[in-house]
């Protein structure tokens, strides 16, 4: 049912997503952010949208993976962002781009003092990172850990072997699940159970999704008291272990996300409870239910599939107020949504293949902002880096005054092993340098070729970093 009373969404920013996966998140001090892949966008409750190429300072920006001579095709998957900015919040990105057994896990930053420092997250068998995060007791950060396997050898068959396997599991099973990141309060022991989802309070209450036996139970708990407790689900609700999300910003205002199995039928799956018994809600979603927020007034906001026409089905948002489920209409189909208030509600979009759109309910914008590109943003603000033998890729600026031309024969006169250099204009922090980009160096002689290239250049050579930096 379409919703009678409904906010009217604006298109306040698109991007080309170049192949990056954007996500919406609330940070657990009630700010809202898109994440564009390793570009961090702030987006205000007027329906503003700000961001800062500095903002990227500290993110990873050499490794063997990035050895592409376009700076500008690279993409990442943006986990999640948590935690209190701008000190204090903590991002998960992957690069997209490694296979099986490529060794490219999640990278978890931190960040302080204005910039990302990187979190250790690796250990023998497994990188773990935060795929949720709640505020607690005492200001403490509540995160709930996810892990991505390590294998060391792989058969044939390209798979592990089954000693290997059951190896990993094991010591992944031993992990305790629901952690503290930030703060003096201990988590609770029932965090070494098999927790799917959870929500917090600062008042000390935790509501997770646990799962034994393939069975979906919630577990409250106080940190007052101490006390655990599952509470039930509905009788028949045939709760599915995976795709769950809880959400809660007060003790009566607590809601599951997921999906069901009602007569061997997937369907998405609603519950709320009141403080005192968990209630389900019926919904037209044919699949899970997925990005739940909950607004000021107690109303329920998500995005699932549903029935179209032409026994067809497609993305909506939905709401759900006093038990009654509307439908708000979108210009596109929805992906992801994040509700502070009735009048304050962000929601990502697709209107077309390989665009990615931001929309807000109260913005009094009338032209939508163009999104940088996250890839060229990360390496013209990286930091310099000292030249080394890990090298992928040199930087060599020409310093004021340089004779472009002259310095254009000598580089087509040069030859090194494993790259060739090239002059070129590229953006570094803010303005357009003329310089020498070297790709594909790297290994024991690779300082000793750059040497070259910079005695070739001469005076016309500014100082050498081991940079990529995107063309202007």
């Amino acid at each position: 049912m379409l919703a009678t009373e409904a906010p009217r969404l604006v298109e306040v920013a698109s991007a080309d997503s170049n192949g990056s996966a954007i996500s919406l998140a609330q940070t657990t001090d009630g700010q809202v952010f898109a994440t564009l892949g390793p570009v961090v966008i702030r987006l205000a409750a007027d329906g503003s949208v700000s961001t800062d190429p500095t903002w990227t300072r500290g993110i990873r920006d050499q490794a063997p993976h990035f050895d592409m001579t376009d700076t500008t095709g690279y993409s990442w998957f943006a986990h999640g962002m948590g935690g209190s900015w701008p000190e204090g919040a903590y991002l998960t990105i992957e690069f997209l781009g490694g296979g099986r057994g490529s060794d490219i896990p999640a990278e978890v930053y931190r960040r302080s003092n204005a910039r990302w420092t990187p979190v250790a997250t690796r250990a023998r068998h497994f990188d773990w990172y935060p795929s949720s995060f709640g505020l607690w007791s005492d200001g403490s950060l509540l995160a709930l850990k996810a892990f991505s396997p390590r294998f060391h050898s792989f058969g044939d068959d390209g798979e592990p072997s089954a000693s290997e396997q059951k190896q990993v599991a094991k010591a992944i099973a031993a992990q305790k699940r629901l952690v503290v990141l930030r703060g003096k309060a201990k988590a609770p022991a029932f965090g070494r159970k098999d927790v799917r989802a959870f929500a917090s309070l600062p008042t000390g209450q935790i509501y997770a999704a646990v799962v034994t036996d393939d069975v979906v139970s919630m577990l409250h708990y106080d940190a007052s008291t101490s006390r655990e407790h599952t509470v039930g689900l509905p009788a028949g609700a045939g709760v599915s272990a995976f795709d769950l999300e809880v959400r809660s910003n007060a003790a009566d205002r607590v809601w599951l996300f997921g999906a069901a199995d009602v007569e061997g039928e997937r369907r998405g799956y609603v519950a709320s409870f009141d403080g005192v018994a968990w209630q389900s809600i019926a919904t037209p979603c044919t699949e899970a239910a997925h990005s739940g927020s909950i607004d000021d007034s107690g109303a329920a906001h998500f995005v699932c599939d549903v029935p179209r026409a032409a026994a067809q089905t497609g993305p909506a948002l939905l709401r759900v107020r006093g038990n009654v489920v509307e439908e708000l209409p979108v210009p596109v189909a929805p992906q992801m949504v994040v509700a502070r208030s009735p009048t304050d509600i962000w929601v990502l979009g697709t209107p077309d293949q390989g665009r990615i759109s931001l929309f807000h309910s109260g913005t009094t914008q009338t032209q939508a902002l163009e999104l940088p590109d996250a890839s060229a943003q990360l390496f013209e603000w990286a930091d310099d880096h000292p030249l080394d033998q890990r090298c992928m890729a040199v930087w060599i600026p020409l310093v004021s005054g340089a004779d472009r031309q002259a310095v254009a024969k000598t580089i087509d006169a040069l030859t090194i092993d494993g790259g060739h250099p090239e002059l070129i204009d590229a953006r570094v922090r803010g303005r357009v340098e003329t310089g020498v980009v070297i790709q594909g160096v790297s290994g024991k002689h690779a300082v000793t070729a750059i040497e070259r290239v910079v005695s070739a250049l001469g005076r016309a050579a500014g100082t050498a970093t081991c940079n990529q930096r995107p063309p202007a």
